[in-house]
């Protein structure tokens, strides 16, 4: 069995926890939690990073609805 790193946890929350409330901003996830949100990215890494304390977090931003992925 193999082990799930922090950064595929992350990953994993991401694309089951709905993040619609949060378009066209940047948001950071630590540990299934969304611990910062916003439109500048130096914000939201600053904060990510004082609470999540040296752990990984991933930076996602979240598209506007508008916004086609293929």
């Amino acid at each position: 069995m193999q082990k799930t790193t922090t950064r595929e946890a992350n990953y994993e929350y991401y694309l089951k926890v709905d993040v619609s409330n949060y378009a066209g901003e940047w948001i950071s996830i630590c540990i299934n939690k969304i611990l910062s949100h916003g439109k500048n990215l130096k914000s939201v890494v600053k904060e990510a990073q004082e609470k999540c304390k040296g752990k990984k977090f991933l930076l996602a931003r979240v598209p506007k609805e508008e916004a086609i992925i293929f």
